[in-house]
């Protein structure tokens, strides 16, 4: 089930956050028009030193695939004076005619959303891959698939992330016992068989009967983002965000909207939330 929009990135900084349950209030930093354009900027990822972020670009003239291209992953540099270069793609070897971008980042590893193709398995397949990365934009190595144990994934949307230590993964698609359209998954890296787990659906607390998608981590691993259609709200899909109460991955505390500061009458996504910057990243 997929909902066309218009999305461009949003910066904000964290004025006060001394409990996640409690009310975040946050005001825009600088103009981020030289990060959106005419087209889709989604999937916003930051990098750990927190000057540079990745992000999907859909539908751009400047896309390997030209504006039908669905997305390309894109980069942009943060400068001395504290603004954003313009973005540019990130490599070749990474964009293609397909869904292009980057979910995560494990050391010198970069997490690519597809199949880049195999043998078996045709390009643009749903699926995670990995590259070495070098440098500033240098990209060393083959692109190699990473299995992910019974994966199935009906929707048309990615909404994949990977927690700050590089061993939790979080999707959100329509797969095995789904409470209705997208629902959100936890999958767990094998570092012995290097795979990852099948992926266990969170549960009715998280999972409605309409869509969850776009899930991030806080760096404890204990607090959930995601973007819902099902849990009420401001618009088409809000950023809400709940606490984990045990180790089980299935018992949370009931959903909190993160309120009219955040949330729009439009639709709110991707959100990615540093504490060691004091800022979160989302797209409306």
């Amino acid at each position: 089930m997929r909902t066309t929009i218009n999305t461009g990135l949003l910066l904000a900084v964290w004025l006060f956050m001394s409990s996640i349950a409690g009310k975040a209030q946050h005001s825009l930093i600088n103009s981020v028009d030289q990060l959106n354009s005419y087209a889709d900027e989604i999937q916003p990822l930051l990098n750990t030193m927190g000057d540079k972020i990745y992000f999907v670009r859909g539908h751009h003239k400047s896309n390997f695939g030209g504006r039908s291209d669905a997305g390309d992953a894109y980069f942009s540099e943060k400068t001395d004076s504290g603004t954003w270069t313009l973005p540019i793609p990130v490599s070749s070897k990474i964009n293609n005619k397909y869904f292009n971008g980057i979910l995560g980042i494990r050391g010198e590893e970069l997490l690519l959303y597809g199949v880049y193709g195999s043998s078996s398995v045709p390009p643009g397949t749903k699926g995670i891959s990995v590259v070495r990365k070098q440098g500033s934009n240098g990209i060393t190595g083959e692109i190699k698939q990473v299995p992910i144990r019974y994966y199935k994934d009906g929707s048309e949307l990615y909404g994949y992330s990977l927690s700050e230590d590089g061993n939790i993964l979080l999707l959100s698609m329509e797969s095995y016992k789904s409470q209705g359209a997208e629902d959100i998954y936890v999958s767990f890296w094998d570092d012995q068989s290097r795979y990852w787990t099948e992926p266990k659906n969170l549960g009715p607390i998280v999972n409605s009967a309409f869509q969850e998608l776009s899930p991030s981590l806080t760096p404890d691993n204990k607090t959930l983002f995601f973007s819902s259609n099902g849990h009420g709200g401001f618009g088409s899909r809000d950023i809400f965000f709940t606490k984990r109460l045990d180790d089980s991955w299935t018992n949370w505390s009931p959903p909190q909207n993160m309120g009219a500061e955040v949330n729009t009458e439009g639709a709110e996504m991707y959100f990615q939330y540093y504490p060691q910057h004091q800022l979160a990243i989302y797209t409306s």
